[in-house]
């Protein structure tokens, strides 16, 4: 089954894409160490998206988008600067803090999902 697009929704100014690497090392005398790729998707990308004082409607679609995936099933999602969209999972989120009776704020950590 194809992954669901996230919905139509816009991060907030302050959304960042982040990168780390994920390494083997073994380590030696005199601070010589050797390392080398562990597994073939070694370069782990993140996304932080971010809704600010934004439209209580919209935190809760986001919310109940995320909530239905359950942390484990894959969407799609093409951040700002990204030619095309692409695989994520979100195992991390925060529930809406109001700003005003109809505004709020809410956040979430995306992860590039490799799967199938």
């Amino acid at each position: 089954m194809p992954a669901r697009a996230f919905p139509d929704i816009a991060p907030s100014r302050g959304s960042r894409p982040s990168v780390q690497t994920r390494l083997k090392q073994a380590k030696f005398g005199d601070g010589y160490a050797q390392s080398a790729p562990d597994g073939l998707n070694h370069i782990e990308k993140t996304f932080e998206f971010q809704l600010r004082d934004a439209p209580i409607a919209d935190c809760q679609t986001v919310l109940d988008f995320l909530e239905a995936r359950a942390g484990h099933e894959p969407f799609t999602f093409q951040p700002f600067g990204y030619d095309a969209a692409v695989q994520w999972r979100c195992e991390t989120w925060t529930e809406i803090d109001r700003v005003t009776a109809t505004h709020g704020n809410m956040s979430a950590a995306f992860i590039r999902d490799f799967s199938p």
